[in-house]
């Protein structure tokens, strides 16, 4: 099967899961696809499966819980989706790579950032300066 097409049936899965066991395979399909595509960026998963996935992650309804509450009650679950979603996950390798490439144009775009995020992310602004402008971003600094 093509990836576009592959990527396209991963949506209905996402969207029709409630319950634990059908997220956790939801999620290592997700996985699964991310991994054996990883240098392909199928447009189709971007613009079908992803945002479906972002939306049933965070976003809960009475019938619909999201992901992440299911995870509360799925210790298997919660692994997954910390597995996909943490910084070296395969989800956030693949929209960086892909943003890198300029297939997508939506990832944090800097001008949809605050000030003080923009200024800390300029590296000059950031060398040159001796005020800290977060506290996030202190080295070697303990909260």
């Amino acid at each position: 099967m093509p990836p576009e097409t592959e990527a396209a049936f991963l949506r209905e899965p996402i969207l029709a899961t409630s319950m634990a066991g059908a997220a956790a395979k939801a999620v290592s399909s997700v996985a699964d696809f991310l991994r054996r595509h990883a240098g392909d960026h199928p447009r189709a998963f971007y613009a079908d499966a992803l945002p479906s996935l972002f939306f049933h992650v965070f976003v809960a309804f009475p019938d619909s819980p999201s992901f992440i509450d299911l995870a509360v009650e799925d210790p298997a679950l919660a692994k997954l989706l910390t597995s996909l979603l943490s910084p070296s996950g395969p989800l956030l390798a693949a929209v960086s790579a892909a943003d890198r490439h300029t297939l997508l144009q939506f990832l944090f775009p800097p001008k949809r950032l605050p000030d003080w995020l923009r200024l800390a992310l300029s590296f000059a602004a950031v060398s040159s300066s001796d005020e800290i402008i977060s506290p996030l971003l202190a080295e070697g600094e303990s909260f």
